[in-house]
């Protein structure tokens, strides 16, 4: 099968960047949801970890589980808690959520501060407070997320002053010490003022963000690299993969390598690629396979995810986690 490799350097040059930002690796919440963007849960777990990041966010309950030891925090963005773990806390999406969880898990309360996604909305804050403290139930954070920071518009600046309204409001209704947090990747670059900054694509280097937002030189962590099958020397007229849509128009070589559309190669790109070691793709992209000009024993497909991207009309996000979970990630 294909391999992935992670770039130690990289990501910890990434890091070095979010720390300088943040003043504090203290403050760096590294997001590792759905297999760490796709570049393996274990792998930058460890990394994250060894670099000295003590806090992690996480899609639910079974993702934490597997990097309960490494982290001294891990918030859960979309699960309900099964048990009580100490360093643990449940993000709380919906007002109704209050009235069912435990008194015993530790819940950060998520605000909708104006996405329209997840969160309570700004009127439903003094009910939830009241809620809260009538239950006794440990809350340690309250948080909101950015939907437009990574373009040029006002809606950063819009949303940074509802939260910190709502802070101003929260710290009236609950005694306790809590942390606040809002900020994304893009939303860190622009302006980092509170206790933890949720930062991933960033941390991964494929940030795709408008150009004057962003002074910093993210590098890459992920490449993928093909393997060989088999090889043919094909004539004038033959034809390559399904549907006959590559039909030779001279003499060549044709190799067949070990990464597919079930793997994360998107179909659209069929006919329409060319590796990042210079072979063009030819014929429709198959489930497990696809076929490349030349015979080279390796190739490499992309070692920043960004151009895949860009060719694709979509987002690092989207192509990065598609990546199939058993092409085996190394760390280089």
């Amino acid at each position: 099968m294909a391999k992935i490799y992670i770039d130690k350097n990289n990501f910890y040059t990434n890091l070095d960047i979010i720390t300088k930002l943040t003043n504090d690796v203290n403050k760096i919440a590294i997001v590792l949801k759905d297999n760490a963007y796709g570049h393996s849960l274990d792998i930058i777990s460890e990394l994250a970890s060894s670099y000295g990041v003590m806090n992690a966010v996480v899609r639910d309950e079974f993702e934490a589980l597997q990097i309960k030891d490494k982290f001294k925090s891990i918030i859960i963005l979309n699960d309900f808690p099964s048990k009580a773990e100490n360093n643990f806390s449940y993000v709380v999406n919906d007002i109704s959520m209050l009235s069912k969880i435990s008194d015993k898990v530790n819940i950060e309360l998520k605000v909708d501060t104006g996405m329209g996604r997840n969160g309570i909305s700004f009127n439903q804050i003094i009910e939830a407070f009241e809620i809260i403290n009538a239950r006794e139930l440990k809350l340690i954070g309250v948080m909101s997320h950015y939907f437009n920071a990574d373009v040029d518009s006002k809606d950063f600046d819009i949303q940074k002053k509802q939260f910190d309204k709502i802070k101003k409001i929260v710290k009236n209704l609950y005694s306790s010490k809590l942390r606040f947090h809002i900020a994304n990747s893009a939303g860190t670059i622009r302006g980092f003022s509170d206790d933890l900054a949720r930062v991933g694509i960033a941390a991964y280097g494929a940030i795709e963000i408008a150009k004057n937002l962003c002074p910093y030189d993210f590098k890459p962590v992920l490449s993928l690299e093909a393997n060989i099958i088999s090889t043919r020397t094909i004539d004038k007229g033959d034809i390559v993969g399904y549907g006959a849509s590559f039909k030779s128009k001279e003499h060549c070589v044709v190799s067949n390598y070990d990464f597919g559309y079930a793997d994360g190669f998107r179909r659209s790109l069929s006919n329409d690629f060319t590796a990042k070691s210079g072979e063009k793709l030819v014929g429709r992209i198959s489930m497990d396979n696809s076929s490349f000009l030349g015979k080279s024993k390796v190739i490499s497909i992309f070692d920043d995810v960004r151009e895949v991207s860009g060719k694709c009309e979509t987002i690092s996000y989207e192509i990065l986690t598609a990546l199939n979970c058993k092409i085996k990630r190394e760390v280089k």
